[in-house]
């Protein structure tokens, strides 16, 4: 009987069991068919996410919406855009982000290379104030995209910081109410530690400041300055833009400050009407009041976004850390410890083009082990030729080909700073010749312009008329991609225009974010600087 008694009470307890599993079904359905990486593609973004698709579209939205209000605040014209679709990887947690980036201390990151412009963020909203906000911190990164591709004009590093900051706040109301201005983390800074001279922050340029003065008064009120360069700039953009008088005096700094014949500090008087203590006083009283207004607004033509979703497979989402790394350039490490991964991918048949591509760049950035050069070079045509019979295009197949064969001519110390003769002058020809076959191909693409242009600038040889178009094509399509400003240059002092160089290496240096970059860019004048005034004009360039 207690035998029976016992199963009884297990079949009951088995019956409920049953029950609950059956009630939770559609649950465990609904939050499997969530789980995973989806891809996200609208008219400018395209968005891959861990996150609950909810809240991954809603960031899509977002961004195409905030592109929209910041080209309407700062009057860019978008007609003519051309810039390839800005890539982002979006973990659902910021712990996903710093395990895959190791990028610790940051929320999200943006850059722009050769192959487009590409971001890594987290898409975890901050619970507290102090804290990170995944999408705060790419609206800010967007804001630099932007800013630098749409206006030919340099932006002082606290403007370009403090805008970014400001703008990145912006929230989508109903009925097409947008607001800006909310308080940030940056207020702590700015309530808990000395203050930057408005000399200092005014007169730092594009260089991120690295030294403040310690406090004499309390040395633990100090604090690096690049924190309260962000936080000063955030705040001074913050009173600037919500008081109308000040924000029209904005375009005419700005326009002073890129006169190279306007001294800084004339510049900024004639803009504010007032000095640079006058205005950072009015700043900190803004701020000292605990009343920082929202600036808003009614956009009355938001676009209507559309949104194409594609779900991962399984295989293809546990790629997606590695992937993101892979776009962002790291093809030595993240490249080498996962070859065998992307090949088995590749055999799959999972996006088979793609890994061709990343397989033959991890190739190409092992050639430089003189060891296995060959054998690295042997396996970098091979995944070159499976990434075109994958159906790749003819200009980035040249593009691949260029950049081994580049490395192979002219060695892997070439650089900007003095000329480097190539190894087979003949082999370069050939070169030359592959990558206008690619740019017939696709005329568009800025790739194999960008090293038929950069062919030329390692030399001392007068570039010939492609060459020029060439250059021209990449300021165009990458005008935010520093390598491309140098090159350019180079090309117009081997072209006769030596001072015209000098003056684009001038603006160059003057708004360098660092010294290193300041005292390369310097580097590089010295070299033009000595050119012979015949050599000014180059030698003829090889037939190609």
């Amino acid at each position: 009987m207690t035998i029976h008694a016992h199963r009884s009470s297990w079949r009951f307890a088995t019956g409920k069991l049953l029950i609950c599993l059956l009630t939770l079904m559609p649950m465990i359905s609904a939050a499997a068919a969530e789980s995973g990486w989806r891809e996200y593609r609208s008219a400018h973004f395209i968005v891959r996410s861990d996150a609950k698709p909810k809240a991954a579209r809603l960031l899509v939205r977002d961004l195409e919406w905030y592109r929209h209000v910041v080209g309407r605040i700062t009057n860019i014209d978008f007609s003519n855009d051309e810039t390839p679709p800005l890539r982002i990887w979006a973990w659902k947690t910021t712990r996903e982000y710093i395990r895959a980036t190791k990028a610790y201390g940051t929320g999200g990151f943006y850059n722009m290379g050769l192959d487009g412009p590409y971001a890594m963020m987290s898409i975890e909203p901050a619970e507290r104030p102090l804290e990170l906000d995944g999408r705060q911190v790419i609206l800010h990164e967007y804001t630099h995209h932007i800013i630098h591709q749409f206006s030919p004009i340099q932006y002082p590093r606290w403007y370009d910081e403090g805008m970014a900051e400001f703008l990145s706040t912006m929230k989508f109301k109903d009925k097409g109410l947008v607001v800006i201005g909310g308080p940030i983390g940056r207020a702590a800074v700015l309530r808990d530690f000395d203050w930057v001279p408005f000399r200092d922050l005014m007169e730092s340029k594009g260089q991120y400041m690295r030294q403040h003065r310690v406090s004499m008064r309390d040395p633990r009120r100090a604090r690096p300055a690049i924190s309260l360069q962000y936080a000063e700039g955030w705040i001074t953009a913050h009173y600037l833009m919500t008081h109308p008088e000040r924000r029209k005096q904005i375009q005419t700094y700005l326009s002073l400050m890129n006169r190279p014949d306007v001294r800084d500090e004339d510049a900024f008087k004639q803009a504010f009407l007032t000095d640079y203590k006058g205005l950072q006083k009015d700043v900190r009283k803004y701020f000292w009041s605990m009343k920082l207004p929202t600036l808003g607004m009614r956009i009355t033509d938001l676009p209507k976004v559309k949104i194409k979703e594609r779900k991962l497979s399984d295989e293809e989402s546990g790629f997606q850390n590695i992937e993101g790394m892979l776009v962002a350039g790291d093809y030595s490490d993240s490249g080498k410890d996962n070859r065998d991964r992307i090949i088995a991918l590749y055999e799959a048949g999972v996006r088979p083009k793609d890994m061709a591509y990343y397989l033959a760049r991890i190739a190409i950035a092992e050639e430089d082990d003189d060891d296995d050069a060959k054998a690295h070079a042997k396996e970098a045509d091979k995944w070159i030729a499976a990434f075109s019979k994958a159906g790749g295009s003819p200009a980035i197949a040249a593009y691949l080909k260029g950049l081994r064969e580049l490395t192979a001519i002219f060695g892997d110390k070439a650089g900007f700073a003095k000329a480097t003769q190539p190894k087979d002058p003949e082999r370069l020809a050939v070169l030359r010749r592959q990558l206008k076959q690619g740019m017939r191909a696709d005329p568009t693409d800025p790739r194999p312009h960008y090293l038929y242009a950069l062919s030329f600038a390692f030399t001392d040889e007068r570039p010939d008329r492609q060459a020029m178009a060439s250059i021209g094509i990449v300021r165009d399509r990458l005008p935010d991609f520093p390598r491309g400003a140098i090159v350019e240059a180079i090309l117009r002092a081997h072209n006769g225009d030596r001072q015209g160089a000098l003056d684009q290496l001038n603006v160059l240096a003057r708004w360098a974010f660092s010294a290193g970059a300041r005292n390369r860019y310097q580097k590089i004048a010295k070299r033009i600087e000595e050119m012979p005034e015949s050599a000014s004009a180059g030698k003829s360039a090889s037939k190609g």
